[in-house]
Parts: C-alpha cells; structure tokens; sequence
C-alpha cells in the first residue's frame, strides 16, 4: 500500500511541476510586446484557409532492428481567425491505406497539437500505434516479420518559450499566418511532461515478458533561425536537445530515477506571396525509454506536412 500511495504521490507531484512551467509560460505569452516591424510584419488579411497533406511516423528502434506500422495517407484543411489569438482549427482524414508487400494493417491514433504563439510554441500529442514489422533482405528478397499486437502508446506537452521574439517570428516560419522580412534567430528555453507504453507482442515474451509504462518530465535548450533568402523564399529551422527524468511507473520514486536524452527539431521551406503561400515542413520528436531490464527502446517521431494557404480580407 505504501508503495502504491507513494507512486500516486510522485505522479501527481511531476503534474503540480509541469503544470506550474506551463502556466509561468502562458503568462508570459500573454503580456507579449508587438513585434519589432523592420523583422516581423503581420498579414492584412482577416482570416485564412488551409489544405495540407500531413505524413505522421513512429518507429521503434530495439536491439538493432527498426519497428514500423503501416500508414494511411492522409489529406487535410483547416481555417484560421486572426482576432482570435491568431486562430487554428485544422482537421485531416485518412484517405486510403498504404499498400505494403507485409499484409499488415496496423492500428492508429495520431492527435498533434502545435501552437505557435508570438513567444511560445506549445507541442501537446497523443498516439496510440499497434501492429509493427521488421524487415530485412535474404536471397535479394524482402522478408517480412509481423508483430500484430505490439503497440506504442504515448503523450506529452512541451511548451518552448523564445528569447528573441520581437525579431524571430514562428508564426511566418511554421504557420504561414505573419512575414518574415529580415532574417532571425533566437535562443529557445524549453521543458516538458512525458507518458509512454509499451505493449510487447506474443512473439516477444522471452525478451519482453511484459507490458511496462514510463513518466518522463525535463528541460531543454535550443536555439532556432529564419533565413530570409528572398522576399518571396523564407528557410528556416530549430533544434533543441535536453535530458528527461522519470521511470517506470513500478519503480517511480525521487530516490530511483533515470536520465533520458531527448530532442526535438523543425524545418520548413516556406514560399510566399502576396495573398497565399506553401510550405515543406518536418517535425522531428525522438524519445528514449527503458523497460524493467534495462533495455533501451528510442521512439522516433516524424511529421512532414506539405501546406498551401490561401489569405482572404
């Protein structure tokens, strides 16, 4: 009983944490200065609509072999309300399901978050994946190895607040909603609250005899850049790398607690004119984990998403 009050008594702590960084970040979103306009200008339109082809990933590395689902294509669009705190509401279906040679329908939730404010970009996700495969070549032929019922689930925040935000804007580097005109850089501070579980296939009982769930939470440090190439041509890109603390949720505890490395990058390549744009962009979220044997498992997370917007008065 003890040790079942103490868990719930250290996830409900790392909560109280996180919580608090979120609301000390909002706050100082919320008292944002306008932005210097020889850098950053807004758009005179009122309003915006979106269409977007978003690609959505998560690969398991473990034991030197790379998991992978099978993925829908998806399509999407979206509207954005520039009086209502720069507005996003964007929603994507799936289309049709890849063909692959594995005959592997994997199961998937994919929910992403991104807020891009004028001082603070807030990631929030929740993914549920189940059915993964392995691949690898004999006799010049692809062989295929089916784990129906191994599943990935996760969550997380993450909020990032810029330093030298009255210069660098996210909103013209990831959201196509302001313009660039000089180009930019800032440092990034960062942190976040992490959950995941990971639920073994039958096949794997004698190397992951069973289930097992992880909290993380931590800091980071990162640094981003706008490079305005032309007027109508805008490259631009951040990183930031840091270390989570936490454990398996059996063995939570202040006195027990593990190091895990983490980053998180974006790159965009953004084309814009007077009244609409289109942008390539990548999100990269990778993650490390570690089961009750100490076996490592790095969950990689990428996002590309071709967007075209179109600004309306």
């Amino acid at each position: 009983m003890d040790r079942w009050l103490l868990k719930n008594r250290m996830r409900y702590t790392i909560i109280q944490i996180t919580t608090f960084f979120f609301v000390i970040l909002n706050i100082t979103f919320a008292i944002a200065q306008d932005k210097d306009t020889l850098y950053v200008q807004e758009y005179p339109h009122k309003w915006w609509v979106k269409a977007f082809i978003p690609n959505k990933m998560l690969t398991i590395l473990h034991d030197k072999k790379i998991y992978n689902p099978t993925y829908p294509q998806n399509i999407g669009v979206g509207v954005g309300l520039r009086k209502i705190i720069g507005m996003n509401l964007l929603v994507s279906f799936s289309v049709f399901p890849l063909k692959t040679d594995t005959d592997l329908s994997s199961s998937i939730t994919d929910f992403q978050m991104h807020k891009y404010g004028k001082k603070l970009l807030l990631d929030g996700y929740y993914q549920d994946y189940r059915g993964f495969f392995t691949q690898r070549e004999q006799d010049g032929k692809k062989v295929y190895t089916l784990f129906p019922n191994l599943t990935v689930k996760r969550w997380g925040l993450d909020g990032t607040y810029v330093l030298r935000n009255k210069r660098f804007s996210l909103r013209a580097a990831f959201e196509q909603s302001e313009k660039q005109i000089k180009s930019a850089g800032s440092l990034l501070l960062g942190s976040g609250f992490y959950y995941h579980k990971i639920v073994p296939d039958a096949s794997q009982q004698q190397s992951l005899p069973k289930a097992f769930d992880n909290y993380q939470m931590g800091a980071n440090i990162g640094y981003a850049y706008s490079w305005v190439v032309s007027p109508r041509w805008l490259l631009a890109g951040m990183v930031s790398a840091g270390v989570n603390f936490g454990n398996n949720s059996e063995v939570l505890a202040w006195h027990n607690l593990r190091a895990y490395p983490a980053s998180i990058g974006r790159l965009t390549l953004n084309y814009n004119r007077e009244d609409w744009s289109f942008a390539l962009t990548g999100i990269f979220n990778n993650k490390t984990v570690y089961s009750p044997s100490a076996q490592s498992f790095a969950l990689l997370a990428p996002t590309t998403q071709f967007t075209i917007t179109r600004h309306i008065r």
